[in-house]
């Protein structure tokens, strides 16, 4: 729907203006069509799609040149009341009229999040998702990791995440940066992984500029759940190893619940030992191929451990975390086990959308059943549109 008159778009309703009669909406192949009522305090709006019996290209050719279908919707007072069989008999003939629409409706929708690059993904994530925001957190495009453990804390600071190279800023980064207004900027990594050229490129336009840093990612990590808890107040946190592949798959569940995502290697730092320490309670993500029995020990010596939630690979973690944080979800996010780069905005878009990460490679075929929204990130290259059968 690109545009209604008489009322206007909210979820998935759509809303009469209070004194309206009738409204019309306009049908656009490239953007999603909705199913549903729209309710006001004395009247209850439902609606029907029909597309005048014209096919797909009959529609994309009207739509190129602005001749788009408009529809009239039918108000009815809402104390009136409608029989069930009436009902039955218009969905009837709807099944009639466009068989294959409703057919559309019972499966999932399919949409592919990707760019030319991962900063550009980020940057169009971040146009869907936010219309300002005073803050802004900026992490190194190709060190996915400390992009991954610092999402959840985005999404607490209201923050988007965008990236930018190790010694630039991407102009569609700094394009991003004035639409939103951004006020604050937070950079994650050190000197290192973000040169300091770029703090002060960004402290020349105007942006008060801070860093968390660590001397390595785990370090990183545990720098940015120390700020994390401060902001929450929560002191349960999740462990994973350095690869980042755990990482992503509990980054929505560490976003939804503001539980900081720590880092460990096969020793344990001062700064990760602080953080576990003063920990209500630690939950490991990943096998003991991620973290061995010693570091579990370890994890135990210091604080309480809870759980372990793995599988036998990666991607049998993602689903066990999926099945146990999202199984009546309506929406699933899709990513790359193998190609973690092009999954960097997972945590983003799966949290946005209430739904976890399930992770797959190159050459998988999944069943999804009961979702109404799947959300591919990546191109075809790395993840084939074959992936649901």
């Amino acid at each position: 729907i690109s545009s209604v008159k008489g009322g206007k778009l909210e979820g998935n309703s759509i809303i009469l203006d209070k004194d309206a009669t009738s409204a019309s909406y306009i049908f656009n192949t490239d953007a999603r069509g909705f199913l549903g009522e729209g309710k006001l305090p004395d009247t209850t709006m439902t609606v029907y799609f029909n597309i005048d019996g014209k096919g797909k290209e009959e529609i994309e050719e009207d739509i190129k040149k602005e001749d788009f279908p408009v529809i009239e919707t039918e108000v009815v007072d809402k104390n009136e009341e409608i029989e069930n069989n009436e009902t039955e008999d218009k969905t009837e003939v709807n099944k009639d009229e466009n068989k294959q629409d409703i057919k559309e409706e019972k499966s999932a929708k399919i949409e592919r999040v990707s760019g030319k690059t991962r900063y550009e993904t980020a940057t169009k994530i971040s146009k869907k998702l936010y219309s300002t925001a005073d803050t802004v957190v900026l992490a190194e495009g190709t060190n996915y990791v400390d992009a991954l453990t610092s999402s959840p804390y985005a999404k607490s600071l209201s923050a988007p995440l965008l990236y930018v190279t190790n010694n630039s800023i991407p102009e569609d980064v700094k394009e991003e940066l004035n639409r939103l207004e951004a006020k604050n900027i937070l950079l994650i990594g050190g000197d290192k992984t973000i040169d300091n050229s770029v703090h002060k490129a960004l402290e020349a336009e105007g942006y008060k500029v801070d860093r968390i840093s660590g001397k390595d990612r785990y370090e990183t990590s545990a720098k940015v759940a120390k700020e994390f808890i401060k902001l929450s107040g929560n002191k349960e946190i999740f462990v994973s190893d350095g690869t980042g592949a755990d990482a992503l798959s509990i980054s929505a569940v560490a976003a939804k619940e503001e539980r900081p995502i720590v880092l460990v290697d096969k020793t344990m730092g001062t700064e990760v030992e602080s953080v576990v320490k003063d920990a209500s309670n630690v939950t490991i993500i990943g096998g003991e191929n991620s973290i061995d029995e010693e570091m579990e020990k370890c994890l135990k010596e210091h604080s309480t451990v809870t759980e372990r939630i793995a599988g036998k690979d990666r991607y049998d973690t993602s689903e066990i975390v999926l099945n146990k944080y999202y199984k009546d979800a309506d929406n699933l996010v899709i990513a790359s086990g193998e190609e973690l780069s092009d999954a960097l905005v997972g945590g983003q878009v799966a949290t946005a959308m209430k739904t976890g990460i399930l992770l797959v490679n190159k050459n998988s075929q999944k069943e999804i059943k009961d979702k109404k929204n799947v959300f591919i990130l990546g191109g075809e290259n790395i993840i084939s549109d074959n992936i649901i059968k």
